[in-house]
């Protein structure tokens, strides 16, 4: 997704690119050193962010890091292609507008339903979205109600979905998690304890043999 993102930015810096030279009718030109200045800033604008994560911090970046380090990447491409769609030949400028156009639309489409983990987001979606809804409100539901009883114990039922898989790519498991952002059998466990602690309920536990929560009319 990451590759498709920079590409399309990049498609996008040398359609600027070529408008620009159209308009205006002149174009910027850099010298030969001037080209290894730019390639030598885009390399240490775009390695400046991990490397303060790898030596430093000493981690992996943080998710709010990872999205500002990707923003300016993708800036700095469509930056750089701007820059060399100044020093194309004429002719290669004259490809139609609808083409390039086109072109990119499909990237953006491809990108929309067939990459990274795109097509198990529209699996999950149109298969589970909805079911997963309405036993998370009837869990919700029997918990709120529990913590009203002061009842020192509520057991409940896992999720039981067609399809679920975790979306999220985690380094330290496999690509193809199967659906365990639920609460743990028994009492036990991370979930548990955050159900626990949100709705003010002694014992959160799940037994998978327990009948579906009948939603209350």
């Amino acid at each position: 997704m990451t590759g498709l993102s920079l590409l399309a930015a990049a498609g996008a810096g040398w359609w600027l690119g070529i408008q620009h030279r159209a308009v205006s009718g002149v174009s910027l030109r850099l010298s030969r050193r001037q080209w290894w200045a730019v390639v030598l800033a885009f390399v240490v604008l775009n390695g400046i962010g991990f490397l303060l994560f790898r030596y430093l911090i000493v981690g992996a970046p943080l998710m709010r890091a990872q999205n500002e380090i990707l923003l300016v990447m993708l800036l700095s491409v469509a930056a750089l292609a701007w820059l060399a769609a100044q020093h194309v030949p004429e002719t290669v400028n004259r490809v139609p507008l609808l083409l390039r156009q086109g072109s990119l639309l499909v990237l953006l489409l491809v990108g929309l339903f067939a990459t990274g983990h795109v097509p198990e987001a529209w699996r999950e979606l149109l298969t589970s979205a909805s079911s997963f809804d309405t036993q998370m409100q009837a869990r919700f539901a029997v918990l709120r109600d529990a913590h009203q009883a002061k009842e020192p114990t509520v057991t409940l039922p896992p999720l039981r979905l067609p399809y679920g898989h975790v979306l999220i790519p985690l380094r330290q498991f496999s690509d193809f998690i199967e659906f365990d952002i639920d609460l743990t059998t028994g009492c036990e466990g991370n979930i548990n304890g955050v159900m626990e602690r949100y709705f003010e309920v002694p014992d959160v536990c799940c037994t998978p043999s327990s009948p579906p929560i009948v939603v209350k009319k």
